[in-house]
């Protein structure tokens, strides 16, 4: 999880003291007891290149809610996704949960770059996060700065690749 933490980012993020703070997102509201509305930041771009939408959103809770995963159980009660226009997402719920926006923490994938094929292929990952994946072999992955990242000055100069080892 640490890695793709630097390849992936979440629609929101806790902060050192357990407080939401935007990350892909820009604004978020709860309209009605089972409907929320994410703001999405529109310049925010893809390690490829290519623009962050709203359909990106609703492909990635799609995916989740088809398979058994380690966010399950925080896609379980979205009844629906409907991207709105191109940077605002409306998440339907089944039930009224306080606090719904705490569970949008989970990584957002590129609708356009991964499909049912991303789960038997080799595929590189890409991203909106800091790094990208570059290489991954049997015995390692390779990841190297994101020349697309947006908040380039948050990322250590000194460190071009991180090598992990698989063991």
């Amino acid at each position: 999880m640490d890695i793709y933490q630097l390849v992936y980012e979440p629609l929101l993020i806790l902060d050192k003291n357990y407080k939401l703070q935007p990350c892909l997102a820009t604004e978020y509201a709860k309209t009605s007891a089972t409907t929320y509305i994410i703001k999405m930041n529109n310049s925010i771009k893809w390690s490829d290149g290519s623009s962050l939408s709203a359909e990106d959103v609703k492909f990635t809770v799609d995916l989740l809610k088809s398979k058994d995963n380690i966010y399950s159980e925080n896609v379980k009660n979205i009844t629906s996704v409907e991207a709105i226009d191109n940077s605002t997402v409306k998440f339907n719920l089944s039930e009224d949960m306080p606090f719904f926006e705490y569970n949008l923490i989970f990584p957002i994938m590129c609708k356009n770059y991964y499909d049912e094929e991303f789960f038997k292929t080799s595929k590189y990952h890409i991203g909106t996060g800091m790094y990208k994946v570059s290489e991954i072999s049997q015995n390692q992955i390779i990841l190297e700065k994101n020349e697309n990242y947006r908040d380039k000055d948050k990322v250590n100069k000194n460190i071009n690749k991180i090598y992990i080892n698989k063991y």
